[in-house]
């Protein structure tokens, strides 16, 4: 978020994305309206819109504006509101405009923008205060937008984060390099046995060794048909699931710039209930994830 306040202008700008609908935008006409009436000046609103494929109309008027199909296909893209007028005798004036829409690369973006002018700086201040105000009302807070914002979602992160899963299938596939029950055994009955000085000297060796061809054994090179089994198998359904899951929901059912009014509000509606499904999905696959997981390696301590 940037401010540049050079009174009597004040000017704001916000990487934020947001939700506007009608009795929101309708609450902020009106009170540039009510602005505008008691200074006593003519309050004309320009609404200048840009359709996605790169229609571009001018609207005197909200009822137009609403009036819009705001097609799934080509949806509204930026929305410019520009009101002003100067009294007769030049002592009042005031200017208002606030946009909303995509201005530049996705995690670039400044989605919001606010300015107002006036000849006087306290005028200046009131009307930007309140329209700030109702402009943090619009702006979408959620905890996923505010990963989208902080930009750590970038494209190349997604296939490096997703070929950062390869080593862990790995590492998970030769499982843990702890002695087995057998070997424990094994070494418990020995130390049991070891009376003299040179038996448990013995035994401490046998220890120290088998603890090494262990760890030698786990750290010795992949092999990849190792991965072809039950273990991997139930590992990598879930993880895949949520890898799935959470790229998709992300990077398609969370919009920056929502314009809630015509064909987009059923279609918004839709991707809200669907996303719903797809967090739902995650969590029963992380819960199942764990499940799975104990239960092998439970089994595997059993089998040894």
């Amino acid at each position: 978020m940037k401010i540049e306040s050079l009174r009597p202008n004040i000017q704001k700008v916000y990487k934020a994305a947001f939700l506007l609908d009608k009795a929101k935008l309708s609450r902020i006409i009106d009170i540039m309206e009510d602005r505008f009436n008691d200074l006593q000046l003519e309050f004309k609103p320009m609404y200048s819109i840009e359709l996605s494929q790169g229609n571009e109309l001018n609207l005197h008027n909200i009822e137009d504006l609403f009036e819009l199909d705001n097609t799934v296909r080509n949806p509204i893209k930026n929305l410019t509101i520009k009101a002003s007028d100067k009294n007769l005798n030049n002592h009042t004036s005031l200017e208002c405009c606030v946009a909303f829409g995509i201005k530049g690369f996705f995690f670039s973006t400044k989605n919001i923008s606010l300015e107002v002018k006036s000849l006087e700086p306290k005028i200046t201040l009131q009307v930007f205060a309140i329209l700030e105000e109702q402009i943090q009302r619009v702006i979408l807070d959620d905890w996923v937008y505010r990963i989208i914002q902080s930009g750590i979602l970038e494209l190349w992160f997604l296939p490096v984060s997703f070929m950062g899963l390869i080593p862990l299938l790995l590492l998970l596939s030769k499982g843990f390099h702890s002695l087995s029950n057998e070997k424990i055994k094994l070494l418990l009955t020995e130390a049991n046995t070891s009376n003299t000085y040179e038996q448990k000297i013995d035994f401490l060796f046998n220890v120290k060794k088998n603890e090494l061809e262990q760890q030698l054994d786990y750290t010795s090179g992949f092999d990849l048909s190792s991965l072809v089994n039950l273990k991997t198998f139930f590992v990598l359904l879930p993880i895949g699931i949520i890898v799935v899951c959470s790229i998709y929901v992300i990077s398609k059912c969370y919009p920056v710039n929502i314009f809630l009014w015509g064909d987009y509000e059923a279609y918004y509606n839709r991707l809200v209930a669907r996303r719903n499904t797809l967090w739902t999905v995650v969590i029963l696959s992380i819960i199942l994830g764990i499940i799975t997981n104990f239960f092998i390696i439970g089994i595997s301590d059993f089998l040894r």
